[in-house]
């Protein structure tokens, strides 16, 4: 091939390129701005970190000398206060609500308003992320500082398995063997203004994986934990049995184990569940029935929810599957109940 042979060439595949390039570009960044237009998070109130404050959908965050999500509280215990510990994770915590929304605080409202001559402290210890058995170790770290009187227990389903809801070696596998990959896509794309793309085909990567048996779903990675053999569930047995115990051992009221039924993003219609929700049930209630054996008091809200909250939105928003405030009642509306009878009050 001579000279002018290669420059034509050449001049035809650079026009080639523009072509494509003009074509495609506009498409590509015509679905980025699709995205962020259709993206739902624009119209809800700021989450995570600003300016240096941390707020959970809109509420501002504080903590108190232990990094709790609590008031402070005075040590050791004032005379005649009756305080209430109230172990958990996110739910506990309270994702997307106000401190005086959550449950912990609604049931102690209560109590002081039902009992005016008892002082009552209800103090959340929940932690985002924290299962059964870090619990435990909370409560053995704090209760000699606490002085609890009564431990409760708010459950999520994810609890006994200690790394993420959805994980599983292979999901673990897989990520290490493509994080290189992942991180220079989400940098490559981001500096060209395309992160809601880059985080697309990550999604649509891993989909695709599910979908192939190349890794777990998550309700298939969650469901080895309920394996009854499994590492994981003796651990959160054991776990619980040595909350029941230090309680024993403090000649504490029978604690109470709360299952915080919710819905999450598979759907909230508890009179006629999905199978999905079916197993989210039926998981709930292994934990339940667990932890009745060891000798605690179990409730849950499965008949609550479709009678009082039918025509409720159980998430706190369109994106977050946490609790909303109105589902945080009536936990503590069954849990009031449940303290009452505990401590045999009139």
């Amino acid at each position: 091939m001579d000279k002018n042979s290669k420059m034509k060439k050449l001049r035809r595949l650079g026009l080639l390129f523009l072509i494509n390039a003009v074509i495609l570009l506009p498409l590509v960044y015509g679905f980025e701005f699709f995205f962020r237009w259709k993206d739902p998070h624009k119209n809800l109130p700021i989450n995570g970190w600003v300016n240096g404050e941390y707020f959970t959908w809109g509420h501002k965050v504080t903590t108190n000398r232990f990094g709790l999500r609590e008031r402070d509280f005075q040590v050791p215990k004032p005379r005649g206060a009756f305080r209430i510990i109230v172990l958990g994770d996110s739910l506990t915590w309270g994702v997307g609500l106000a401190t005086n929304e959550r449950y912990s605080e609604l049931l102690e409202q209560e109590l002081r308003r039902s009992y005016p001559a008892k002082n009552f402290e209800v103090l959340n210890f929940g932690i985002s992320g924290l299962p059964t058995t870090t619990e435990r170790d909370l409560l053995e770290g704090f209760k000699d500082i606490v002085q609890p009187d009564l431990i409760i227990i708010g459950f999520c389903v994810n609890d006994p398995q200690p790394k993420s809801e959805d994980y599983s070696i292979e999901r673990e596998e897989f990520e290490r063997a493509h994080s290189r990959g992942f991180a220079s896509l989400k940098y490559r794309l981001g500096s060209v203004g395309l992160r809601m793309t880059a985080q697309l085909i990550r999604d649509a990567v891993f989909g695709l994986a599910e979908k192939t048996g190349t890794i777990p779903t998550w309700h298939e990675g969650l469901g080895r934990t309920y394996v009854r053999s499994s590492p994981e569930w003796q651990e959160f047995v054991e776990a619980l049995q040595e909350i029941k115990v230090m309680s024993d051992q403090m000649k504490l009221p029978t604690p109470i184990f709360a299952t915080l039924n919710s819905s999450g993003s598979i759907g909230s219609d508890y009179a006629h569940p999905s199978p999905d929700l079916q197993r989210i049930i039926d998981w709930c209630r292994q934990g339940e029935q667990a932890a009745g054996s060891l000798g605690f008091e179990t409730l849950d809200y499965e008949k609550e929810i479709p009678i009082k909250l039918a025509n409720d939105s159980l998430p706190v928003n369109v994106v977050d599957g946490h609790p909303s405030a109105r589902l945080n009642q009536l936990y503590a509306e069954k849990l009031f109940r449940a303290v009452v009878a505990d401590l045999h009050l009139k």
